[in-house]
């Protein structure tokens, strides 16, 4: 919300470094990285948080977007659809 990206960039890199397994703390390196605009860092942390933890929908939505703004709507649609799936799944 302050706009602090250098500081969460820090701090999210410092976590993902001294726990490289934590797929949140992936996910939220990515996140920073999208708030900068840095769209592959985003797309390559989300996809690391997502092969941590595949079935955390989130992470799906969260590339989804990432891939959007990248300009890729082919993927974006495609993660898109996998976090549909995880979110609500067939019964």
């Amino acid at each position: 919300q302050t706009k602090a990206y250098g500081k969460a960039l820090e701090m999210y890199s410092g976590l993902v470094q001294r726990y490289p397994d934590v797929a949140t703390y992936q996910n939220s390196l990515g996140s920073v990285y999208l708030m900068m605009e840095k769209y592959p860092q985003a797309i390559a942390q989300f996809q690391t948080a997502i092969r941590l933890d595949p079935s955390e929908p989130r992470f799906h939505l969260h590339l989804s977007k990432a891939y959007e703004q990248a300009g890729d709507s082919a993927q974006a649609e495609e993660e898109y659809h996998r976090y549909q799936s995880l979110k609500s799944p067939e019964k």
